[in-house]
């Protein structure tokens, strides 16, 4: 599993999959939170303070109705599909 720079997305995150919400000191923390969840294969980062940090069941490719735009957000998927 990797995160590929062409699934990331700013300002935007994907709805209705959150698996959990953890606290993260950076994006790259959050993504590490997210290998280490067996059904995590994205995730959703607020960088404006609260540090929130989505990891979420599913990606932007099956459902793309549920990737929405959020302001100060990132999304970011990666190149396993559940």
């Amino acid at each position: 599993m990797e995160f590929p720079g062409f699934y990331f997305f700013y300002g935007e995150r994907l709805i209705n999959h959150v698996i959990r919400t953890i606290k993260a000191l950076d994006q790259d923390s959050c993504e590490l939170q997210c290998y280490m969840e067996h059904n995590c294969v994205s995730i959703n980062f607020d960088f404006t303070g609260t540090h929130n940090c989505d990891l979420n069941n599913a990606t932007h490719i099956e459902h793309k109705k549920d990737l929405v735009k959020t302001e100060g957000y990132v999304y970011h998927g990666t190149n396993v599909r559940k």
